[in-house]
């Protein structure tokens, strides 16, 4: 049966079952793979779901085998690529994003010799993204991520430099001329909707969202915070992460942390220094002790404390956060505020008006917008300067002297808002 591009070999009929014949990325000899589904012993008797069997097989042996030699193929070139990200972009999500960004590029023209990619192939992998509903900085982002692929194609001397100059002509959209999605910019958090939603949080997470409102830093930072990275003489303490998003610039990321941040922060410093100071785990204890403290069946009755746990759980959780399930966190804790609104509004009002009823809504927020309301509000009190300070944003060139700078008026700030 004749299958469609851009998959490479060919997929044909076994005893009315289907099987693919096929080179992978890496592999010197063609294969005869049964296609099976995940779950099956045998083949696939339906064409449809055969495609998709192998289209997971090629993204497998793409994003998730170590390369053996580049074959002239896109897909080749995107491995390669691959395997030099994970080890570059260490301690990082960034060789994931490049997956995902890379993934339709593989889907159209995994097969296709890479001297024969060039600026309209790459404008029809960006149509399709743009069919797709992404955001035009999310397609910018994209499009960046496979010209950075090919140009370190040109860099190890895997391809030609003429292909890699072609594909840089290709210009960013641009706002408001393409069809592409627009995004409305990153809102600092209204100070009535997070008082809304803290208190809806468990108490570990509350004084996360505290804190990083008061000190603006980011949810890695705040997720790697140790007692013994943090200076804790004097009126301002000061909080410098081991490892941060710029480290790899060279640049010094000094956080101030004023009185009423360190309030909250002081009972998370008895513990080992070298332990971090926000645990899930502790967070799942307060919840349990709750429950248990709420328990209306007598203790001789139905289950037992810890009777119930399972001794092999699928969710194994860590010693703590990071800045994924801190967000998921906040976002259960805006889902509760929303809940309770919509139950006190339907107390007081008919929400038959969809306008009314979403206006009366808590808006949902990620914790990074916490980070812009502290910008915000410093940036209002004591300008701009102070705000870049206190957020850790500073020129390359003067790293070095800025971090004083940094440390003088982040320290100012936070004595008088943190």
């Amino acid at each position: 049966m004749k299958q469609s591009k851009p998959l490479p070999g060919s997929i044909y009929l076994n005893n009315g079952r289907y099987w693919w014949r096929v080179i992978l990325p890496g592999n010197d000899k063609r294969q005869a793979i049964p296609l099976k589904p995940t779950g099956s012993v045998h083949a696939t008797q339906e064409y449809a779901v055969a495609v998709k069997v192998a289209e997971n097989i090629l993204s497998q042996a793409i994003f998730h085998r170590t390369p053996r030699k580049f074959d002239g193929k896109v897909a080749g070139l995107v491995q390669a690529y691959l395997n030099h990200c994970r080890s570059h972009y260490r301690k990082s999500n960034e060789p994931r994003n490049i997956e995902s960004g890379l993934s339709l590029l593989v889907k159209m023209y995994g097969n296709e010799q890479v001297e024969d990619f060039g600026p309209l192939k790459l404008k029809a992998v960006r149509d399709k993204m743009i069919e797709s509903r992404l955001s035009r900085s999310t397609i910018n982002k994209r499009v960046g991520m496979v010209k950075r692929c090919f140009s370190w194609g040109v860099e190890n001397e895997l391809i030609h430099e003429s292909t890699a100059n072609a594909l840089n002509k290709l210009q960013n959209l641009q706002a408001g001329r393409s069809d592409a999605k627009e995004t409305e910019p990153v809102r600092p958090v209204d100070l009535r909707v997070f008082n809304a939603v803290v208190d809806h949080a468990g108490p570990v997470v509350c004084d996360m969202m505290r804190i990083q409102l008061l000190t603006g830093m980011r949810s890695s930072e705040l997720c790697s915070m140790r007692p013994v990275d943090i200076e804790t003489k004097g009126k301002v303490w000061f909080y410098t992460p081991v490892e941060h998003k710029t480290a790899y610039k060279g640049k010094i990321r000094v956080i101030a942390i004023g009185p009423q941040a360190q309030v909250i922060l002081k009972p998370y410093l008895d513990r080992k220094v070298d332990s971090y100071c926000f645990s899930p785990k502790e967070a799942v204890k307060q919840m349990f002790d709750n429950r248990r403290a709420a328990r209306k069946t007598p203790l001789g009755y139905g289950n037992a404390p810890g009777t119930n746990r399972k001794a092999d759980p699928q969710v194994v959780i860590g010693d703590h956060y990071n800045k994924d399930n801190y967000n998921r966190a906040v976002t259960r804790a805006i889902r509760r505020a929303q809940k309770v609104r919509e139950n006190e509004l339907a107390q007081t009002m008919p929400l038959k008006d969809a306008k009314v009823k979403t206006a009366c809504q808590i808006p949902h927020f990620s914790p990074h917008q916490l980070r812009h309301t502290a910008a915000t509000i410093a940036r209002q009190e004591f300008g701009l300067d102070a705000a870049a300070a206190l957020l850790g944003h500073s020129n390359v060139k003067v790293t070095q002297v800025y971090a004083e700078i940094q440390s003088a008026k982040a320290a100012q700030v936070a004595g008088k808002i943190g």
